[in-house]
């Protein structure tokens, strides 16, 4: 589905990846989950392109549902695979498991909320703790403009992950959020502008914080990792988030 003039979206209502389509050349914004490359070539095509076309993969952050095809796709179509610095050793699959433990016990709590045991299998069928480390990435920090197709502009905003990021689409408007800024919190079945909950951030209240780089952007088309579009201003979309708070 085109969401915007040449940004069409990819995956399942649970998680957002996107295409941007710049003169024939793809970007892709975040990878899905590891299964979803047998999705890949039918949104590509509806995309009217393919796999060969793909240039670059940045990831709003690397999470394995948003890692998820990056390898394979830096493989088979030699694209380059971005991130923020902070996450490098993330996306390389570097995560001390201490990190994983200690989040065991605000998860178990989560089996409270309406749809997340269901939401849970989703994301472990599909591969959530089976992720595919990168083997080669490309580092990039705040503030930067990638040249790469569509241009976008990174705004680091930490929180959910060390090396959380957005990614600005200037001319046309459009914010990739990722985690950091999402209208559906998988662990709760809340929508709306929200931070995910608790149990998936590395960092609630820097999280919360890092709203501030978010609303002085003049973006209107707003593209969560999880759940729908948000169209309209994004400084109401933040404050929204900021009411609802880090659940």
């Amino acid at each position: 589905m085109e969401v915007a003039p040449g940004v069409h979206r990819f995956g399942h209502r649970l998680v957002n990846w996107w295409a941007v389509v710049d003169g024939g050349r793809v970007t892709l914004v975040d990878a899905g989950l590891p299964a979803s490359w047998g999705e890949l070539p039918a949104a590509l095509a509806s995309a009217g392109r393919r796999l060969a076309d793909v240039e670059a993969v940045v990831l709003t952050h690397a999470h394995s549902d948003h890692t998820g095809v990056a390898e394979r796709v830096r493989q088979a179509a030699g694209a380059t695979v971005h991130v923020h610095r902070a996450d490098a050793g993330l996306a390389r699959g570097e995560q001390p498991w201490s990190q994983m433990i200690s989040r065991v016990p605000r998860l178990l709590a989560c089996f409270r909320s309406p749809g997340f045991l269901s939401n849970t299998v989703y994301f472990v069928r599909n591969g959530l703790l089976r992720p595919v480390p990168i083997r080669m990435l490309a580092q990039f920090g705040d503030g930067e403009q990638l040249d790469l197709p569509g241009g976008p502009q990174v705004v680091h905003v930490p929180g959910h992950t060390a090396g959380s990021c957005a990614l600005l689409l200037e001319q046309s408007k459009v914010i990739f959020t990722g985690d950091a800024l999402v209208t559906l919190d998988p662990y709760s079945n809340r929508t709306g502008p929200r931070l995910m909950s608790r149990v998936s951030n590395a960092h609630s209240g820097q999280a919360l914080a890092s709203l501030t780089a978010l609303e002085r952007l003049s973006a209107t088309i707003l593209l969560p990792g999880h759940g729908e579009p948000w169209i309209g201003s994004l400084t109401d979309a933040v404050a929204i988030a900021r009411r609802a708070g880090a659940a």
